[in-house]
């Protein structure tokens, strides 16, 4: 996957419009955009889209600028109600600028004078955040060479295919001769490390996520080989012990196949949770178990790296040697459990490593979430009407449950939140839940 052109990937989902935009000089040098004609309205990202020849902007607003890179920047955005021609020009400046405030033709939206959304602004956030994604601007100019561009391919090809609960989405992506944008779920509620630190439980109800993603992964012959705890997000600003995490950033995962092309040779990820197998040079899916088990012994040690050093050549020797250990009082509080655990996936020998379905029925997670115990997430309430939701789903006519899977797509993360914990909660599997939409679709 990681070497896929853009030739295979131009071919999925791809749109183009049947009647060209056009854009005019307006007051002061702007540039007053013309609305493109079409017989459809931009409806936003339903289903997956990959758009060649096409700019991003001209279907999303930028709202404001979150984050800034070397080849690129991340947007807040929201969809337009129509689409819009937008110069290369501007596109290039607010890639390049990393905002959007010196182009008001392509964002509406006002900003306080110190550069600060307002409160009426926050206040549209909260409330409709439905509306807004996250827009991740790249320019190829400024990638090292092909190699990149592939990885960056290889993340927009791979996770198309990926629908989890904690796997953030990727709705649509947009490409043209010099850029590539990709349209992804926001996620507002910050990384694992910004909220460190953590109790036993909440960091227990984390790694319970994670490997619900990475037994989903796997089961997709999909390895992630870059799990880190800034690639692990809160999917809102809500209490740590009621909020959800999702994996992001498949910019280094790659498919694998069965039997002798099973091992993966690239020396890839980041240093601090990669396994000795990676550090070799030939390793396969257990690699991301390791990772989970550096992430784990980082949030119960309140920060500390079980194989520390002052740069990578001392940290990669301390992985090499596969020793850590449990010493300090940070570590007099966690239970045994959480330790073994970790030990457990900490292991040289990948063979030795739990698979990730093992781990998630290890006796730490049975000790943190005692099968048949209720959700304490969720209120008698809510299960009760789920039980008549879905009843009543059962009984629906072919059309209109097509127009409720279409509704329920569209639904935010706080919508759909309750309705994941219930079903985690009675342990509905895949296999089961497929065999029900062959009736439905």
């Amino acid at each position: 996957m990681g070497n896929c052109d853009s030739s295979c990937i131009a071919k999925v989902g791809t749109s183009r419009s049947s009647t060209k935009g056009t854009h005019v000089r307006g007051g002061r040098g702007g540039v007053r955009h013309k609305r493109i004609k079409s017989e459809h309205k931009h409806q936003g990202p339903i289903y997956w889209k990959f758009h060649e020849n096409t700019s991003a902007l001209e279907y999303y607003e930028p709202i404001r600028s979150i984050g800034e890179g070397s080849i690129g920047s991340i947007h807040l955005v929201r969809r337009r109600p129509e689409r819009i021609s937008v110069p290369y020009q501007e596109c290039l400046e607010i890639i390049i600028d990393g905002d959007s405030t010196d182009h008001p033709e392509c964002s509406s939206t006002s900003s306080s004078e110190d550069g600060t959304d307002g409160p009426e602004n926050e206040k549209e956030t909260s409330q409709d955040q439905e509306e807004f994604f996250v827009l991740k601007s790249i320019l190829k100019d400024h990638l090292q060479d092909d190699d990149c561009l592939n990885e960056m391919r290889s993340e927009i090809h791979n996770m198309k295919y990926l629908d989890h609960p904690h796997i953030a989405k990727v709705y649509e992506a947009f490409e043209k001769k010099r850029m590539v944008w990709m349209v992804m779920e926001n996620l507002g509620g910050g990384d694992l490390r910004s909220r460190m630190p953590y109790t036993e439980a909440e960091v227990a109800d984390a790694i319970r996520d994670v490997l619900s993603a990475v037994v989903y992964l796997h089961s997709k012959n999909v390895v992630h080989r870059d799990l880190k705890l800034e690639n692990i997000m809160f999917e809102d600003d809500s209490p740590t012990e009621s909020a959800s995490v999702k994996l992001i950033d498949f910019g280094l995962s790659t498919k694998y196949l069965s039997n002798e092309y099973k091992y993966m040779r690239e020396r890839v990820g980041t240093v601090y949770t990669m396994s000795p197998q990676v550090v070799q040079g030939r390793y396969d899916k257990s690699c991301d178990l390791w990772s989970v088990g550096v992430i784990t012994y980082i949030l119960l040690s309140g920060g500390e790296l079980p194989f520390p050093g002052k740069n990578r050549a001392q940290i990669v020797k301390m992985i090499m040697q596969c020793k850590f250990s449990f010493h300090g009082k940070q570590w007099s509080n966690v239970s045994k459990e959480a330790k073994d655990f970790i030990t457990s996936l900490l292991q040289m020998d990948p063979l030795d490593r739990p698979r990730a379905d093992a781990a998630l029925k290890s006796n730490w997670m049975k000790k943190q979430f005692p099968p048949g115990a209720p959700n304490p997430k969720l209120q008698p309430s809510d299960r009760l009407d789920a039980r008549r939701r879905l009843h009543e789903y059962g009984k629906e006519t072919k059309l209109k449950r097509l127009a409720l899977l279409f509704l329920a797509h569209k639904s935010t993360t706080s919508e759909i939140a309750k309705m994941r914990e219930l079903f985690e909660e009675v342990s509905v599997c895949y296999r089961e839940l497929e065999c029900s939409l062959q009736f439905i679709i």
